[in-house]
């Protein structure tokens, strides 16, 4: 079932499940993003079955060989690595509309980006303190795979007012926040909270020193963002920057290399997927389910 089908209200949903990236090819599940992470080895995973393909609008993909990535603490997201993108180009970091970046709970931000960098990831940003002068309590570094799939490697230093975040279990952690880039913040977070019941945990302009210095921006560039409070202490971010490129594919395009869906449990009977007014697919998935097995 896809979005154009929904005639519910906002239905409860977290934590995020975990997402899928779109790769060239599915080895580097084992040679490069697992070693980057400090994660086990990837489990070989179902191909992606044909109902998965036809509500994402992408029959083509059906059959495509997976792999999955686990943290080894359990705590936080999985990553499924998808083969099909080997016939596209590897969109420029930060400058298309849809999934952007995937963020992971880590330990350590310094190590975690070094870790990542030594496996052959780009290091888009080195860690920092984020917010206006540095004044939350997180420091943050950012990188990218050799297919475009970009992490945000986050240190939370204490708690922070106003948002519910998880406990580190491990080193290096699952996904906790999914980004989302939008030209059109407003449109993109109604249509969310239309369909998922979110909190707004925040809605603030700020530099984003990352994407200034990716996209050649002035360092004081401020950037509307706003994170959007899922149950079990999960979050999407959606950052909104008019000036981005093209938007995901369309229904029956081919896929682009990167973060093609993110899935969350909710409550829904039957596995459902929405897509933003922009393109970008969520997977809302039945809570207890025997459809959903990546």
């Amino acid at each position: 079932m896809s979005s154009s089908s929904w005639r519910r209200g906002p239905v409860r949903a977290g934590p995020i499940l975990g997402a899928t990236v779109i790769v060239a090819d599915p080895e580097s599940a084992r040679t490069e993003i697992a070693p980057a992470l400090g994660w086990p080895s990837p489990e070989e995973g179902p191909p992606l079955s044909v109902a998965e393909a036809e509500r994402w609008g992408t029959p083509t993909l059906a059959g495509a060989p997976t792999r999955i990535l686990r943290p080894s603490s359990g705590e936080g997201g999985w990553i499924r690595v998808l083969a099909g993108g080997s016939g596209t180009p590897v969109p420029p970091p930060l400058a298309t509309v849809g999934w952007r970046a995937l963020e992971l709970m880590v330990r350590d931000a310094e190590a975690a980006v070094e870790r990542a960098k030594e496996q052959g990831f780009r290091v888009l940003g080195r860690p920092r303190r984020l917010g206006n002068d540095g004044s939350l309590p997180l420091t943050a570094g950012q990188v990218m795979s050799r297919d475009g799939v970009i992490l945000y490697l986050t240190q939370v230093l204490k708690p922070i007012d106003g948002f519910s975040l998880p406990r580190l279990q491990g080193d290096v952690d699952g996904i906790f926040i999914a980004v989302l880039g939008a030209r059109d913040l407003v449109a993109t977070r109604a249509f969310l909270e239309e369909r998922i019941r979110l909190f707004r945990a925040s809605d603030r302009s700020s530099p984003v020193g990352v994407v200034n210095e990716v996209l050649g921006l002035a360092k004081d560039t401020a950037h509307r963002l706003s994170s959007l409070q899922l149950e079990g202490s999960h979050l999407v971010e959606v950052d909104q920057v008019p000036h981005l490129g093209s938007a995901p594919p369309p229904p029956g395009g081919p896929p682009s290399r990167g973060v093609a869906v993110v899935a969350m449990e909710a409550d829904v009977r039957h596995a459902h997927t929405l897509r933003t007014p922009e393109g970008a697919l969520v997977d809302l998935i039945p809570r207890v389910t025997s459809e959903y097995h990546p």
